[in-house]
């Protein structure tokens, strides 16, 4: 009996060490192709660096963009925009508007189909809240122009890219997410990002009663 023990527990540690040099080559393997493939230039490491981006020079850039999109002057705002086509939806911390509000606000239709052929352009950008209350807070392009009034072929326009985006996206249907507890029905423009909060609330109500109130 006591052989066959030992026998059996040599056997255990045989298997163990088997595991655990296989374990180390399969370490020491991977360490290997990733130093080599960085060495050799194939695969590039992530510089996590923002040393490309100026963001003393950006926020000028978008103040002056902004700037020059109250007024008028779409020369310079197209300027800025095409070299740094990432402000376009920015909006500085002293102003409410965007530049596509801008250009509804001031009935340009050229302007404004100019900017949306834009990739970055968002057509759904909202405002912040107004100083002088010309528009409500947290209103879209779209909604600035209902709101002033005598902006119908802007309100079409916006309305056509809009819909052309859903059909190039979605086959252009609304998404719809419907939660089977509740019932809701919650229509939004990042359907997948809908019902990973939907599943994530639903977790939360099953394995943290307490925190739902807080987290969700």
């Amino acid at each position: 009996v006591v052989s066959t023990q030992s026998t059996g527990s040599s056997g255990i540690n045989a298997e163990y060490g088997k595991q655990w040099y296989q374990r180390r080559v399969r370490g020491v393997t991977f360490t290997l192709f990733i130093f080599c493939t960085i060495h050799c230039g194939f695969l590039k490491p992530c510089d996590m660096s923002f040393s490309k981006f100026n963001i003393k020079e950006d926020n000028f850039d978008v103040e002056k963009a902004v700037r020059a999109a109250k007024f008028g002057n779409w020369s310079t705002v197209f300027e800025i925009i095409k070299k740094k086509p990432y402000l376009i939806n920015c909006i500085p911390e002293q102003r409410s508007w965007a530049i596509l509000h801008q250009a509804v606000y001031w009935n340009d239709l050229d302007v404004v189909t100019k900017l949306l052929d834009i990739p970055n352009c968002d057509a759904l950008v909202k405002t912040k809240r107004s100083r002088n209350n010309d528009a409500d807070p947290s209103s879209t392009p779209k909604e600035v122009a209902q709101q002033m009034g005598g902006r119908q072929a802007i309100v079409n326009r916006l309305d056509n890219h809009v819909q052309n985006l859903r059909n190039k996206r979605f086959g252009g249907d609304i998404i719809y997410v419907v939660p089977r507890k509740e019932g809701e029905k919650i229509v939004d423009h990042l359907p997948l990002f809908m019902m990973a909060v939907i599943n994530y609330r639903k977790t939360c109500s099953q394995h943290l009663p307490k925190l739902t109130w807080w987290i969700c």
